[in-house]
C-alpha cells in the first residue's frame, strides 16, 4: 500500500529518539508523488532521512506539525525546502479548540482558588493528592 499511497499520515505514539518508524528505509518506498505528513510525534520520523528524500525528490514534500526541538534548531536539515510545511504544533488549534481549553483553564484556576477538586488535573502529584 505504501508504494501507492498520494499522502501517508502519521498517527502514532511517542517512539524512541533512536528508533524513528519513518526512516530512509520507508521513505525509499513511497513514490516520488507522495507527500509525508506528521502531527503525531517528531520522534516517528527520522528528519535527516526526510530532507535528504525530499531534496532529492525521492518524495514530493513533507509537512511536519511537531519537531525534536521548540523552537526548531536554526541548522535543521528540512528548514528552507520549498516542498516542506513546518508549523509548531498547532495544527489542530482550531477557534473551538482554543476556546475551549482556555475555558479547562479558567475552570481549573477557579477550582483550586476555591480548595475544589481540579476537574481537569493531568498530574495529580503536583498538588501531592489523587485526583479520580
Amino acid at each position: 500500500m505504501l508504494e501507492s499511497a498520494d499522502f501517508v499520515s502519521i498517527h502514532i505514539g511517542i517512539r524512541a529518539p533512536d528508533d524513528p518508524l519513518f526512516d530512509a528505509e520507508f521513505l525509499s518506498k513511497m513514490k516520488s508523488s507522495a507527500f509525508l505528513t506528521n502531527t503525531s510525534t517528531p520522534d516517528a520520523v527520522d528528519h535527516r532521512a526526510l530532507a535528504a528524500a525530499v531534496k532529492q525528490r525521492q518524495i514530493s514534500g513533507a509537512a511536519l506539525d511537531v519537531h525534536p526541538t521548540h523552537p526548531l534548531e536554526p541548522k535543521s536539515p528540512l528548514l528552507g525546502l520549498s516542498n516542506v510545511i513546518l508549523t509548531l504544533h498547532i495544527a489542530g488549534a482550531t477557534d473551538e479548540t482554543i476556546q475551549r481549553h482556555s475555558e479547562m483553564m479558567v475552570e481549573n484556576l477557579l477550582a483550586f482558588a476555591r480548595h475544589e477538586e481540579i476537574p481537569f488535573l493531568v498530574n495529580p502529584a503536583v498538588l501531592g493528592i489523587a485526583n479520580d
